[in-house]
Order: structure tokens, then C-alpha cells, then sequence
């Protein structure tokens, strides 16, 4: 997930559990631990691969998170001066978890058990930058400060919605996935595995991919379009980006030969 809505959805999660003894202390604190786990970019200041190698590792291990938290806590009650260690640490325990969960629900796999087990989890719901759930955090969090005596069932209220939504978005991934399915049953080819990712702009399209032993066929579906897309030689590259989707029952598949490494 992008920064921004990381570090939108920590404010909204802070000031959801918002406490009088710290008061904006919480958010504040939302906003700092919102942003940690994305400090390994500084990885990639020394060397690119080594930080694509590592990038959501040991900063977004769920092993780890309980002790950033303690971290965190224990440096925002010295800042505020407030002796409310118990507050700060579940305001920054949930804001991290949050960060992991939110990368979760994107394509890129996050390593939440480093370094125990770096394998990369993912769960292909939602694009890496997604407007729509953005704007369930951008509204109720703006509209926070206005109504401050609101604010925390403001943001509880965004938290609800987000939730929704990714359930929304499980229900058309798993609708793309039988879309996949059904087109791999007819190829007679061994199947290794199936895939559906989210695509920009709408949460109704998604790439589909079938793995075979020789090859990856890759098809574009949009599942509300009902007509094949429209010929768009020469139009903007919003026009040509529409043009790659169809319908359900038209999904048309490109065959990739996989590469072969030569040996020797």
C-alpha cells in the first residue's frame, strides 16, 4: 500500500482508540509508527537490489512488531511526558499491525515472519495504490478535526468501512480466481498454479494468470464490463488501459513461453 494511506489509516486507527490522557499525543504517534516499517528504503540509498531482496522483511515482521512497539511506547512517554506507556503501546502496536495487514492485501508478499522465514505472503486483493480505499480513510479522518467530540466514532466508523470493502474486494477476487480456473480446466496442459491481481483504478478488474510447465497465460478481465473492449489505436493511454479488459464469459488469454536456462 502506498505511504500516504499508511500513514492516514495509522491517524484514523490512533484516534479511534483515542485517549483523553494523551490526546494528540495518539495521533501523533499513529502518524510516526505509521510510516516505520517503510523506513528500509533506506536500503535501496546503498544498494537497489539488496533493498528489493529485503523490502518489507524484518520492518514488517509480526514477530518483531510487539517489541517496536515497546520502542515506540517508551520513547512517546518520554516526548509528552505523559506516564501512559500502556496507551502509547497499543496505539502503536495496532497502527503497526495495520501497516503489515494493509501490505497484505496487495501483490508484492511481505515477509511477516522474518527472521524466522522469509517466505513472501500475499493476498492479491487490492491494488498497491487504490483510490477507493483511501478515500474510506481520507473523508472520516478530515472530518475528524471538525467534529473533534465525533472523532473517535468518526474514525471507528472508517475502520467498519474499510473492512467492508476488503471483504468486497475477496468476493471479486474469488469471482476472477473461478474465471482462471475455469480456463485452465481446458487446457491440456499439467497446471502448476492459478493467480488473480488486482488492477488499477477499478476494484472490479484483474489479471489472471495460469502456470503451466511450459508455459503462463495471462488474461484481462473487467467484471462488470458486459460488451469487448473497443479498438483504441492511437487514443490516450487511459483509453488503451481500458481496452486491455473484457467481459467474463470473453476473457481472451496470451500464451508466454516460459524461459529456459541453458546449461553449460
Amino acid at each position: 500500500m502506498d505511504s500516504l494511506t499508511h500513514i492516514m489509516t495509522g491517524a484514523v486507527i490512533a484516534r479511534a482508540i483515542d485517549n483523553e490522557k494523551i490526546g494528540n499525543w495518539g495521533t501523533i504517534a499513529g502518524l510516526v509508527t505509521a510510516i516505520f516499517p517503510d523506513s528500509d528504503f533506506v536500503l535501496g540509498l546503498f544498494d537497489r537490489q539488496f533493498y528489493l531482496q529485503y523490502h518489507r522483511d524484518f520492518t514488517h515482521s509480526v514477530l518483531l512488531i510487539p517489541f517496536y512497539s515497546l520502542l515506540f511506547a517508551w520513547v512517546f512517554v518520554k516526548l509528552s511526558k505523559r506516564a501512559c506507556f500502556r496507551t502509547f503501546y497499543k496505539v502503536c502496536l495496532c497502527v503497526l499491525l495495520s501497516h503489515v495487514v494493509l501490505d497484505l492485501l496487495t501483490s508484492y508478499g511481505t515477509m511477516i515472519f522474518s527472521p524466522l522465514w522469509n517466505h513472501r505472503f500475499s493476498w492479491d486483493l487490492v491494488f498497491v495504490i487504490d483510490l477507493v480505499f483511501s478515500g474510506i480513510v481520507l473523508f472520516p479522518l478530515t472530518a475528524s478535526f471538525f467534529w473533534k467530540k465525533k472523532a473517535r466514532w468518526i474514525c471507528r466508523g472508517s475502520l467498519i468501512g474499510l473492512g467492508i470493502y476488503m471483504l468486497f474486494c475477496w468476493v471479486q477476487h474469488d469471482r476472477a480466481i473461478k474465471l482462471a480456473e475455469a480456463y485452465a480446466v481446458g487446457l491440456k496442459e499439467e497446471v502448476i498454479q492459478i493467480a488473480s491481481l488486482p488492477q488499477p483504478v477499478s476494484p472490479f478488474r484483474w489479471a489472471n494468470y495460469v502456470e503451466t510447465q511450459e508455459n503462463v497465460y495471462q488474461g484481462f478481465v473487467d467484471l462488470l464490463r458486459k460488451e469487448p473492449p473497443r479498438s483504441v489505436s492511437g487514443s490516450s493511454s487511459f483509453s488503451k488501459l481500458n481496452s486491455l479488459y473484457w467481459s467474463p464469459g470473453e476473457v481472451r488469454y496470451e500464451s508466454f513461453p516460459k524461459t529456459v536456462k541453458s546449461r553449460g
